[in-house]
């Protein structure tokens, strides 16, 4: 049984109240595990990648991360890609796989992916809480290659999706040696992140000198709002994109498919053979659908993204791979979806502390 916005955002609340969160207590209680704070930031990792995902170097980030460096795989003379995952990720899910793959063909980059996953594994609300200290923890090893000129703040490029994309703007809102030069949120999570004056907890355009954002499941498992100073709304940017399924079962693989296939259209732009994905700026997405806006400004999505682009932009996909319409997903052949956003409102209203 499918379970609107309301309801599945409820589902993550209970998560809450089941975690057993004490406000003040450097302690989490998740099931009957007792995980103190300090012990669950001392597991995560920086995995550097060679020729394949399958072969790689892990460093613990709290008291390895310099081996990184010093790393065969590592080459100071390139820049380097973090990518932080998303709730309940780990290195093995076709998302880092993927998108890892994608980068490594390319050959320009060293390859870094950030393993909070002993974190993300926990009760929704632990992460959520977890995720601004994750970040402040790589943030202040950034801070410390920097001021030692082992590697280059603005060497960087930071990507994440979900939780993971939060993640990945407050590592450059908490840096204090200068502002990566870009970040990339892939679908940024909604629960915990939808108040949109809290400015300070979320990812935003001041985390770096340009910040893209992917939008496709707004309103539920993503935020639906601009906070980048690009964003990109895929087919509207919501549920349900092109090819996923209906009412699929909460929490399944099957209902988290519109947020994913933010990190799918991310690691399809990474491929230089295939056709770019091209956007229109628009007031809405009913304007797009209705037509509105094809005379107005086209922007690249994805990787290629010009890091001048500014504004909020629409296109639409196929349904299966490969995604990318390019020029032809400048006009909409679906009706507008006008009463659908409208009708998910009220629904989350009642759970607004999400």
């Amino acid at each position: 049984m499918s379970l609107p916005s309301g309801p599945r955002l409820l589902l993550l609340g209970l998560a809450m109240v089941a975690a057993g969160i004490s406000g003040g207590s450097a302690t989490f209680r998740a099931g009957r595990a007792t995980l103190p704070r300090a012990e669950l930031l001392k597991t995560i990792k920086l995995r550097i990648y060679g020729s394949s995902t399958a072969d790689f170097a892990e460093y613990l980030l709290e008291s390895q991360a310099d081996g990184l460096l010093k790393d065969p795989r590592f080459n100071a003379n390139k820049p380097t890609v973090l990518y932080y995952h998303g709730y309940t990720e780990h290195g093995d899910k076709e998302s880092v796989q993927t998108v890892m793959s994608a980068f490594i063909r390319q050959a320009k980059f060293n390859v870094v992916f950030v393993d909070w996953s002993k974190v993300a594994a926990e009760f929704y609300v632990i992460p959520l809480l977890l995720v601004p200290e994750v970040a402040k923890l790589v943030a202040k090893q950034l801070d410390a290659w920097h001021a030692g000129r082992q590697l280059a703040i603005d060497s960087l490029y930071l990507v994440g999706h979900s939780l993971g994309g939060q993640a990945a703007g407050l590592t450059g809102k908490n840096l204090r040696n200068g502002k990566v030069p870009r970040v990339t949120a892939l679908d940024p999570a909604l629960p915990g992140f939808n108040v949109k004056s809290l400015t300070t907890n979320h990812i935003a355009p001041s985390d770096a000198h340009f910040v893209d954002v992917i939008h496709t499941d707004g309103g539920n498992y993503g935020v639906q709002y601009a906070t980048g100073d690009a964003d990109f709304y895929p087919n509207g940017g919501r549920r349900l994109q092109p090819g996923c399924t209906p009412n699929a079962r909460a929490l399944s693989d099957e209902d988290f498919c519109s947020h994913w296939r933010s990190w799918r259209f991310f690691a399809e732009s990474l491929d230089p053979e295939l056709p770019p994905y091209v956007g229109v700026e628009c007031a809405s997405y009913d304007d797009f659908a209705a037509g509105k806006c094809e005379d107005n400004k086209k922007a690249i999505m994805g990787f290629n993204t010009p890091v001048s682009t500014r504004g909020s932009f629409y296109l639409e996909t196929s349904d299966s791979r490969p995604f990318s319409k390019a020029e032809l997903g400048l006009r909409s052949s679906r009706a507008p979806r006008r009463m659908v956003a409208r009708k998910m409102i009220p629904r989350r209203r009642f759970f607004w502390f999400l």
